[in-house]
C-alpha cells in the first residue's frame, strides 16, 4: 500500500464514519478498487481506529467532557446513569467480538464479499427508509432497555456493509427516541469498543512491524542466494500427482535451494503444517475463475483454520477463460512470487483462423471475418517458425496492463482509445499439435510476459487472415507441471478437513 492509497482510504474512513453508511463496507469496496489488502497492515488498521476515536471525541468534545466530570461525582447523577447505559449497550458487541471475531474477519476474505457488502448496504438503506417514514412517540431520554436493544443493533452491524451508525440510529428512532438524543448516543457508545480494540491490536501491530523489518533485513540474502538459479524442479526426477506443495522459505536459512522440502499428498493429510513458514500450492485453475478468485478462496479457507493474517498470492496471472497451472504462494513463499513468475511457461492453445475479436479470445464476439481457404498445414508451420525467437509483442487492449494506474481493459470497456507499449518476449518453441483447418492446436514454450492471445492474432496476420484464441491451458510453469497439480476443489477440501494450526 502506497501513500496515496493510504490517504484515500483514510478519507473514505473519515467521510463514512459520521454518515449513516457502513465505513467497513466502503473500505472493503475501496480496497478492491485500489487493489490493496487493508487487513494485512495491522499498523494502518490501528491508526484508522485511533483516528476514529479521536475524531469522535473532537466532534462531541463538550458532551464527553460533561460525562467525564459527572463520572467522578460521589452521588449517582444523570451523567453516571448515561455512562451506565453506554456500558449496557456494549454488552452485545462485547459478546460478538469475543465469540465471533474470527468468523467475521474470515468473512472479509470470502470470494463473494463484495456481493455480501452490497446486500448489507441495501439493507441499511431499507432500514433508514423505514425509520424515516415511521412516526413513533419520541421520548426525551433513552432507557436501559432501549440502550441494550440499540447495542444489539450495533452487534449486528459488525457484518461488513451494514452501517453501525445507520443501524443504531434507526433502531433508536423506531424505539421512540428523539433523533438528536439517539444520534449522540450512537456515536458515544462506539468509543469504548473501538478504543478497546485499538489497545488490543496495538501490541500485535508493533510485533508485526518488528517481524516485517526483520524479514526485510533478510531479503537481500534471500534474493542473492535463492532467486537467480532456484531449482524448483529436478528435471532428472519424475514427479507424480502426489507432489502438491513445496516449502520454500525457512527462517534463518539462506541457501534456499538446498533446503527445499516436498510435501506429498499420498495420504491426503495436511495435519501439522504451519503454512506461515512458506509453501507453494500447485493448483489447476478452473475455467472462468480469475487468479485473484483462487487466491481469495485459499486465503479464506486458511483463515478459517486460524491463519488470521496470512499472506497469499499467485505467481503468473491466468485469464478467466484459461485453465492450468497456477502457483499459489502462501506465507513467506509470497516473497518468491517474482522469481517464480520469471520462469518460462508452456501452454497448449486452440486457435480459430478466419475471424478476429476485440479481446483476441472468446470474451468478445467476432468483429471481423477473413478468408482462410488458402491456408495449408505447411503455411501454418512456416508461420509458427517465423514467430519463434526474441521479439517485441503488443499486449491486448483488453488486458490487466496499467496505463497511469488504470487497467487497460477498464479503459477499453469505457470506449477510450488504448495504446500499450510493446514488451520484449521470447518464444522458445512452437509446435503444431493438430491442424483441422480452420482450427489449429499449438504448444508454446515462452518467456514471462507473453500473451498467447496476441500470439494467436499474430498467427492470423502471418497467414494473411485473422485468428483468435478459443481455449488456453497452461501445462507448465517453471519446473511445475500438471502432474504436480491438484484440482482446486480437492485441495480446498483437504485444507478444510485438516487442522494445521
Amino acid at each position: 500500500m502506497d501513500t496515496l492509497q493510504a490517504i484515500l482510504l483514510g478519507i473514505v474512513q473519515g467521510i463514512t464514519e459520521f454518515l449513516p453508511v457502513s465505513s467497513s463496507g466502503h473500505l472493503q469496496i475501496a480496497k478492491e478498487l485500489l487493489g490493496v489488502e487493508i487487513e494485512e497492515n495491522l499498523t494502518f488498521d490501528v491508526i484508522l481506529h485511533a483516528a476514529t476515536v479521536l475524531s469522535t471525541i473532537v466532534v462531541l468534545w463538550h458532551e464527553v467532557w460533561r460525562l467525564l466530570k459527572g463520572l467522578f461525582s460521589r452521588r449517582f447523577n444523570e451523567e453516571q446513569a448515561y455512562i451506565l447505559k453506554i456500558v449496557v449497550s456494549m454488552i452485545p458487541i462485547g459478546i460478538v467480538g469475543f465469540l465471533f471475531k474470527e468468523q467475521i474477519n474470515a468473512l472479509l476474505d470470502a470470494p463473494w464479499i463484495l456481493a455480501f457488502v452490497g446486500a448489507m448496504l441495501l439493507l441499511t438503506a431499507a432500514l433508514l427508509a423505514f425509520a424515516y417514514y415511521a412516526r413513533p412517540r419520541q421520548r426525551e431520554t433513552i432507557s436501559y432497555r432501549d440502550a441494550f436493544i440499540i447495542g444489539l443493533a450495533q452487534a449486528c452491524a459488525a457484518m461488513p456493509g451494514l452501517s453501525r451508525s445507520g443501524s443504531t440510529i434507526a433502531t433508536g428512532l423506531l424505539l421512540g427516541n428523539k433523533k438528536t438524543a439517539v444520534a449522540q448516543f450512537s456515536f458515544l457508545m462506539v468509543l469504548a469498543p473501538i478504543l478497546g480494540e485499538t489497545l488490543l491490536e496495538a501490541p500485535r501491530a508493533n510485533d508485526g512491524q518488528r517481524r516485517h523489518r526483520a524479514a526485510r533485513s533478510r531479503i537481500p540474502r534471500l534474493v542473492h542466494h535463492g532467486m537467480p538459479g532456484l531449482p524448483l524442479h529436478d528435471r532428472n526426477r519424475q514427479t507424480g500427482p502426489s507432489d502438491l506443495v513445496r516449502r520454500l522459505l525457512r527462517p534463518g536459512r539462506h541457501h534456499l535451494h538446498s533446503e527445499l522440502h516436498m510435501l506429498t499428498s499420498d495420504a491426503h493429510d495436511l495435519h501439522g503444517i504451519n503454512f506461515e513458514e512458506g509453501y507453494i500450492a500447485v493448483v489447476d485453475k478452473p475455467l472462468r475463475w480469475t487468479s485473484a478468485d483462487v487466491v481469495r478462496k485459499v486465503k479464506f479457507t486458511l483463515r478459517k483454520l486460524g491463519y488470521r493474517r496470512i499472506k497469499v498470492g499467485h505467481a503468473g496471472t491466468l485469464d478467466p477463460l484459461a485453465t492450468g497451472i497456477l502457483l499459489v504462494c502462501i506465507g513467506r513463499a509470497t516473497k518468491m512470487a517474482d522469481a517464480l513468475q520469471a520462469e518460462e511457461k508452456e501452454y497448449v492453445a486452440d486457435v480459430m483462423l478466419g475471424a478476429t475479436t476485440p479481446s483476441y479470445d472468446l470474451e468478445h464476439e467476432i468483429d471481423a471475418t477473413y478468408p482462410w481457404e488458402h491456408i495449408t498445414r505447411e503455411a501454418v508451420e512456416e508461420a509458427l517458425r517465423s514467430l519463434t525467437g526474441e521479439r517485441l509483442q503488443e499486449p491486448p487492449v483488453y488486458s490487466a496492463k496499467k496505463i497511469e494506474g488504470t487497467r487497460a481493459y477498464e479503459l477499453a470497456r469505457a470506449g477510450e482509445e488504448v495504446e500499450l507499449r510493446k514488451a520484449r518476449i521470447t518464444i522458445y518453441e512452437m509446435e503444431l499439435l493438430e491442424c483441422d483447418l480452420p482450427r489449429i492446436r499449438i504448444r508454446v514454450r515462452c518467456s514471462k510476459g507473453t500473451y498467447i492471445r496476441s500470439l494467436a492474432r499474430e498467427i492470423g496476420e502471418a497467414l494473411d487472415s485473422g485468428a483468435h484464441l478459443t481455449s488456453l491451458r497452461r501445462t507448465r510453469s517453471g519446473g511445475f507441471t500438471l502432474a504436480n497439480a491438484w484440482d482446486l476443489e480437492d485441495f480446498l477440501k483437504n485444507l478444510q478437513n485438516s487442522e494445521t494450526k
